[in-house]
């Protein structure tokens, strides 16, 4: 159930994109199919994709209060979280050679927005993009008996609005359909809405993509509305869909 997201709103102040350039989302967005991966840029591949932190460019320059300064909602540490089938921990170095070996295929480049003809393996280069990260995203490596599997990540945090951005990949399609996905979004959101105090947690996902909408509704995400031909994907337009569940709402 791959999807990425990241949607244009002026009052955000997430860290990925304090020194973004300015560019304009809606010409960079509507493109070509290329731009429309960008749109989403994905977790696994992690190329180089100025756009996702472009589009919400902070531009309303007052401070938080002081008063929400001591809210513990940026914690950057990435602790291990166990679940009955699936545990997640930080990205390790051998983790390279698995994201090389399986990471592009067919499945997940559909997911991510992407056609299945059109998927590639992925390249040396990317997988050291990969290893290394991004600034201002937590995310866990997603392993099932020791076996790394895919990833899942917060992005966009805001310790002011206690907030921020979810996104995940699974990389082989014989890992798909077997609850992996969902037990491991389950256990970022306990751990969001329970140490990191989060509120609120927020995703995009392209309309087609149903089966990643199933496995979100399970994990209490709710639909909030829709963008209406935001993607341009195989030759047609595409909708994107927003959801976001609330702590009291994954907690109930």
């Amino acid at each position: 159930m791959p999807v990425q997201l990241g949607t244009q709103r002026s009052y955000d102040r997430p860290i990925s994109a304090i020194n973004a350039p300015a560019i304009d989302p809606g010409e960079t967005r509507k493109n070509n199919e290329a731009s429309a991966l960008i749109y989403r840029a994905c977790l696994l591949c992690q190329s180089d994709r100025a756009y996702c932190a472009a589009i919400s460019i902070p531009v309303r320059p007052d401070p938080p209060p002081a008063n929400t300064l001591s809210l513990p909602v940026m914690t950057f540490s990435i602790p291990t979280l166990n679940g009955s089938r699936v545990t997640l921990r930080a990205v390790i170095p051998a983790d390279r050679e698995t994201y090389l070996a399986y990471g592009g295929q067919a499945d997940a480049n559909w997911g991510f927005g992407g056609r299945k003809e059109t998927a590639r393996p992925k390249t040396p280069e990317q997988a050291d993009r990969f290893l290394k990260g991004r600034p201002g995203r937590m995310r866990w490596a997603i392993t099932v008996d020791g076996r790394f599997i895919g990833a899942v990540s917060f992005h966009d945090l805001e310790e002011t609005h206690r907030r921020a951005r979810l996104v995940i990949g699974i990389m082989r399609a014989d890992d798909m359909n077997r609850g992996l996905g969902t037990e491991a979004v389950k256990l970022v959101l306990a751990h969001g809405f329970g140490e990191m105090n989060l509120h609120r947690v927020d995703l995009r996902v392209l309309a087609r993509n149903k089966r990643a909408m199933r496995a979100y509704e399970k994990c209490g995400f709710v639909h909030e509305g829709t963008e209406r031909e935001s993607a341009f994907v195989d030759g047609k337009w595409e909708d994107d869909v927003f959801m976001s569940v609330l702590e009291h709402e994954f907690n109930s």
